[in-house]
Order: structure tokens, then sequence, then C-alpha cells
């Protein structure tokens, strides 16, 4: 008897031990593949995180703030901070066509956000190659992930080895504005009851569904799967694009408990509706921004931690950015972005550049020179030694913080996404180029997957015309406005009128100088044409391209 209760203790003992190995053997895997790789430089980890809305004065860094941001404000210590840092359109996604081709919209024609499929076939040919591309070429895989705002990368061919975004069309649309009706159902189909969750692909792409933290996990996931860990992983939160909806208990963090408006917790932006809120209401949208920023923070937090935990931080080229900005009605500048270009919120986003540890740039220091969202292509292939495969208007940060001066009175160019609504009284609805609402400007192509396009020529040629343009120096802004009448131009001086309330234009030379400026950057990367003050857009007029 005793010796079969030995047996059986024997036996206990060994199946508890093979139980305790498979748990801890995923950990001792990580450990040996760190240390066996941990000699190894052949192509950095290169991590790009950005988020949709995130303005610069949002982060603690800069506003003084130190809750709200705590963990890029850390990351802020340790890297390259770009102070000035501007995108080149305000509309998702032109502008990540921009930064991934290095060229600029009115180049490669994706202008707003439902072109047309001869605008989409260009990105990935020549000259509009993209960063994954080139660097699938030099022996990475590249990744893309997010939520309802990366559903752009699915529709262009961006060159990277997997998108694991949802996709954006008529037919998933539906679904999902039905599925938004069922209260009940949502927290079962989403995963937040009962571990439970994706029954319907669809739910992916829910603009109300704000929490990231399962991007947290495809992020560890992709870092396993590749022991070589020559990866360029994008990750694009969409958090803090409205509705503002940062998932509990974040929504709580700046938000009054006690209020109980139209907005506790998230809100829409209506391009019809100009009447600005009460204080109390604007606050309250203010807060829940500012919540949602948090939210990406604490995202961003749990993928430094993945980085580390893996010995992979100290070896990464880390990016932090945004596509564009968000007005939070300052002034009569409303709510959103992509509709005009004044004040500081919409194209002034973040750029900070951490560099692996002993890289000769990798000194923490802080620029106050404009930059451009362009600039990150070139940058980046001169990071990894290569040549670009053809002229881009962007500059390599490289050389500038090699000793190779930018010009002082650099001046970064932005343009104007379309008007969705052509109702309200906004001041832009008064400085426009009239053309029809989105609900007559676009189709639904069901040969193209049911995507929504576009797709008429003319309707394309009026938005290129119509557009709202800008340059900007460290002191002035100029901004280009064509209107039936002729052509309004503002000039404010961004340090003292930040806001941009009072137009100094000419000021001299100064508005000049910038006008022909601006005239040969659109005549050179546009191939427009100058018709007395207007500019006639060239890029749409021969779709054979």
């Amino acid at each position: 008897m005793q010796r079969i209760e030995a047996i059986h203790r024997k036996t206990y003992v060994f199946f508890l031990s093979v139980v305790i190995a498979l748990f801890f053997l995923p950990w001792f895997s990580r450990k040996l593949d760190r240390f066996t790789n941990s000699g190894s430089e052949k192509n950095v980890p290169i991590i790009l995180i950005s988020a949709d809305s995130l303005r610069y004065d949002k982060l603690g860094f800069v506003n003084g703030n130190p809750k709200i941001s705590p963990s890029l404000d850390a990351f802020a210590k340790e890297a390259v901070v770009f102070h000035d840092h501007h995108t080149t359109i305000p509309r998702t996604f032109p502008s990540w066509t921009d930064l991934l081709t290095g060229h600029f919209s009115m180049s490669h024609w994706i202008r707003d956000m439902f072109p047309a499929k001869e605008e989409q076939i260009r990105i990935g040919r020549s000259p509009f190659e993209t960063i994954p591309q080139i660097l699938n070429r030099e022996g990475y895989r590249s990744y893309v992930l997010g939520g309802f705002a990366a559903d752009i990368f699915p529709r262009a061919n961006f060159g990277y080895s997997e998108t694991l975004t949802p996709n954006f069309n008529a037919r998933i649309m539906t679904v999902q504005r039905t599925l938004e009706s069922q209260l009940l159902l949502l927290p079962i189909l989403t995963g937040s009851y009962f571990g439970m969750g994706k029954f319907i692909e669809e739910v992916d792409g829910l603009s109300t569904w704000g929490d990231g933290t399962r991007y947290c996990h495809s992020f560890e996931e992709i870092l396993d799967r590749n022991p070589d860990h020559s990866v360029f992983i994008t990750y694009f939160s969409s958090v803090v694009h409205f509705p503002y909806s940062p998932p509990y208990p974040h929504y709580q963090k700046f938000t009054d408990p006690d209020y109980y408006g139209n907005y506790k917790y998230l809100k829409f932006v209506d391009p019809s509706v100009a009447e600005h809120p009460n204080p109390e209401d604007v606050n309250q949208i203010r807060n829940l921004f500012d919540s949602s920023v948090y939210a990406f923070d604490e995202e961003f937090r749990r993928m430094m931690e993945s980085l580390k935990e893996r010995g992979l931080y100290d070896r990464s080229l880390v990016i932090v950015t945004a596509d564009h900005g968000e007005a939070l009605f300052e002034d009569i500048h409303g709510q959103g972005h992509g509709e005009h270009l004044r004040g500081e919120a919409v194209t002034h986003i973040p750029l900070l550049v951490k560099f692996p540890k002993g890289h000769r740039l990798g000194a923490p220091r802080d620029i106050h020179v404009p930059t451009s969202s362009i600039d990150l292509f070139p940058t980046l292939l001169a990071f990894q030694g290569l040549p670009l495969p053809s002229e881009r208007p962007g500059s390599n940060l490289l050389g500038f913080l090699e000793g190779n001066e930018l010009p002082a009175d650099r001046a970064v160019y932005s343009e104007t996404g379309i008007w969705f609504s052509d109702k309200g009284d906004h001041f832009f609805q008064k400085q426009r180029i009239p053309y029809p609402n989105i609900l007559q400007l676009h189709r639904v192509v069901a040969e193209e997957d049911y995507q929504i396009m576009i797709t008429d020529l003319g309707f394309r040629e009026t938005i290129a015309f119509s557009k709202h343009r800008s340059l900007q120096t460290s002191q002035y802004k100029l901004i280009y406005i064509p209107t039936r009448q002729g052509v309004i131009w503002e000039l404010y001086d961004r340090k003292k009128d930040p806001l941009n309330q009072k137009n100094l234009y000419p000021l001299g030379e100064v508005g000049p100088k910038l006008k022909r400026q601006l005239f040969g950057l659109v005549q050179k990367w546009e191939g427009g044409v100058q018709a007395g003050d207007y500019l006639l857009p060239g890029s749409l007029r021969n779709t054979d391209q």
C-alpha cells in the first residue's frame, strides 16, 4: 500500500513538474532568444507609433500637466523632440500617404478620404514607393495594426507584409450602424463580458470602441513570431479621434462625474452645425479628449514595456507622431480637422524620435525648427543607409542632427481636406468655393468591394482647386484661400497670435515672399499653373499616368 502511494506521489510530482515547465516554456524561450540575438545589430527594430488627432500641445511635457501623458513625458527625456512639427494635410488617408511615400498629396493624388481607383493604384508604384516596400526589400517584415481610424490601410497598396486593421466600405458601414443600436449585445460582441468578442468582424471597426489594449496583445505577438526582430511595426491608435471614447476607467480621468449633459461619454463631429456649445459642454468635450490622450499614453506604456521585457527597447528606433491635430472650439475654429488651417491645433503635431542606445545621434535634445511629416521618408531611409529612389520634397532630419543646418526660415506646407458639408455658418463656409456635400460627391462602387469613392473627375478637379493651402515658418503662417470673388491671403504671427485672429498680410515683404514660395512649390510638385492669384491644379488632368 505504501509502495502504491509512493508511486502516486511520484506520478503527481512528475505531472506537476511537466505543467510548470510548460507554463514557463514561453518565458525561457524568450530569454534564450534574447541571449542568442543580443549581439546582433542586423536590421534594427523600427517602431512607428501614431495617434489619430493627437495635438502637440496636449502632451504633458508641453502643457505642464503631469497626469495626461506620463509615459510619453518619460519617453521624451530619452528622445529627440521636434517641437514645431506639422502634418501636410489634416485628413487621415492623405496624411498617412504623404508620410509613407514622402510625397505631397498634390503629387500622388490621395487628397481626401474617398479616393477613386485610379488614384489608389498609384500608391506603391514608382515614384510613389512606400517605406514598408523599401524596408521589406532590406529583409524586414512590416506590419500595420490599429482600430477604426486605421481602416485606410487596406484601401491602397502601402506595401505592408501584413495589414492587421479593420476595412471600410458601404457593406461594413451598414453592419456597424446596425450593431451600434444593439446596446445590450455590444459588451459581449466586443469581449468586455465573458471573455468573448469579435463574433462579427465588423465590430473591430466601431468608432465608439476605444479600447486599444487588444492591439497591445497583437503587438506582442508580432514581436514573438519574429525572432530576428527585423520588423517595422506601425501602430495607429484611434482612441484620440472623435468621438473621444476612451475605455473604462480612463474616460473618468479628467471628466466631471457630476456632468450629465449631452456629451457624458463621447462627442461626434457634425460638420453642418456651427453653434458653439455652452462652456460646461465645451469643458466636458475637452476633458474627454484629454482622457483619450491618457488612454493612448497607457497603450504606449504597454508597448514600450513589451519591448523592454524582450530586451528590444534599447535596440529599437521608436518614433511617436500623429496624422493631424484637432480643433476643440478654440476661438471660432469649431471642432474637428481638415476644414481650415487657422490656429495651431490642427496641423501642429508631436514628433519624438528615440534612437537605439549608443547611436551617434541618440542624445536627447529639443529641436525648434519647423519640420513636416514628409521629412520622415528621407530620414528613415538615411537611417538605413539607403538612397532616395527619386527626389522627394522632404528633408533628411539626420543630416540636420549631424550639423547640416536647415534654413532658419524654412517653410512647411499644409492643405485642407474636403468639406464634408455645404451647410453651416462656420467662417470657412464663407471662405470657400462651393461644391456639393459628401453624400452627393461620393458613390458606392460595387465592383471595388463596395468602396465609397469620389469618382467624378469634375468633382475631383473642383476639390483640388478649392483647397486652402498654407506655408509656415517659425514666425509666420501664410494661408491661400480661393473664393469665387478672388483669392484671400491671410498672414499671421504664430508666436504673438497663435489663434490667428489678426490678419497682417502683406506685412512688407513677408507675405509676398511666402506667396512666391507657395506658388513655386505647387508648380514643382503638382504641375500647377498660376492664373493671377489663383493656383490651377495640374495633378488630376492626366488620369493615364
